[in-house]
């Protein structure tokens, strides 16, 4: 019989090592023999949390639960963010996975006002029934819709809507759904079209906050290319408010009529 003892690092997870031994036997004067085990947690908290994507301004809602292998007892003593719109709440949890002895279920709501996706970190500080206390970081990450959002079966992600080679012998029209996301009472209009030969009009439909963009090559247009090297648009949003607007790419290419 062989008795090993080891001091343990102050690190919860899996851990691996080996102890070498010297012997009599002169056939196999050493050997090693390989520990591995898990180290019980004080805290155990996921290392990011994500908010569904939200409106300007609004709150977005996700949960986490923080359990401990070792504390009978954890009482959430603060919880801060550098985010403005960040609120939280604590309960004790009615469920425990294997193993823990205590858990938390910590309920956050946190948003933004600037679109597009935003990341920040939460500092939670929790106390054991020991009287001891662990501070532990959690990334968050969100997004924040942009105020207009163009829909369409023909629209790419990321280049937009492909008009493709057409000829001005006659009008061309393409549609595209256009929502906004948030207040549907502001005034919504075209703020700008490029290249200039093209029109476009908006549509309100019945459901509040839809409209119907129709971007228009008229006929008799003159031969003009909007691709990668000079990109054309169509920019939607409140003529009162620059900031509550986006952009719709458009490319293509408009030629005279065959002979």
């Amino acid at each position: 019989q062989i008795h090993v003892a080891w001091q343990s690092i102050d690190q919860p997870g899996q851990f691996k090592f080996s102890a070498f031994f010297a012997c009599n036997d002169p056939l196999q004067e050493t050997f090693t023999i390989d520990f591995k085990g898990r180290n019980r947690a004080k805290i155990l908290m996921p290392r990011q949390v994500s908010i569904p994507t939200t409106d300007s301004g609004t709150f977005g809602q996700s949960s986490l639960a923080i359990t401990s292998e070792l504390w009978e007892d954890i009482t959430i003593l603060s919880v801060e963010s550098e985010l403005e719109l960040f609120e939280w709440n604590a309960r004790q949890a009615t469920s425990l996975p294997p193993g823990c002895t205590s858990g938390i279920d910590l309920m956050l709501q946190a948003g933004a006002f600037d679109y597009g996706k935003y990341e920040s970190e939460f500092l939670v500080t929790a106390k054991g029934n020991t009287g001891e206390i662990i501070e532990s970081k959690i990334k968050l990450t969100g997004k924040v819709h942009q105020p207009i959002g163009f829909l369409g079966p023909e629209l790419h992600m990321t280049d937009g809507l492909d008009l493709g080679t057409l000829t001005s012998e006659k009008e061309h029209q393409f549609h595209v759904n256009c929502r906004v996301n948030g207040d549907h009472d502001r005034e919504i209009a075209i703020l700008e079209i490029e290249p200039a030969e093209l029109t476009a009009k908006l549509k309100k439909q019945t459901r509040s906050g839809n409209y119907r963009l129709s971007i228009i090559v008229p006929k008799g247009c003159p031969m003009i290319v909007f691709n990668t090297n000079k990109q054309g648009f169509v920019k939607v949003g409140d003529p009162n408010d620059v900031n509550f607007s986006n952009w719709l790419p458009i490319h293509g290419v408009v030629v005279p009529p065959t002979q």
